[in-house]
């Protein structure tokens, strides 16, 4: 698996915990969401400016402990 797989894999992850409400459960599976988060920021310069939106959108739910709609 070459590296842009590997950062769609965690994007991926990152919008189904979103959509199922990790963020929101626990404060472990909360831990997980913010911790994904961390690993796919760290390619920030290389996503697109969609996924850069995507990203920026995400830390603010995960933050805020929002609802993802």
């Amino acid at each position: 698996m070459n590296i842009k797989d590997r950062i769609k894999a965690r994007l991926d992850d990152l919008e189904s915990g979103l959509r199922e409400g990790r963020h929101q459960a626990s404060d472990e599976e909360r831990a997980q969401m913010e911790q994904l988060l961390a690993n796919v920021s760290i390619f920030f310069s290389t996503l697109s400016e969609e996924d850069r939106d995507f990203l920026n959108a995400a830390r603010y739910a995960i933050e805020g402990g929002l609802e993802w709609k």
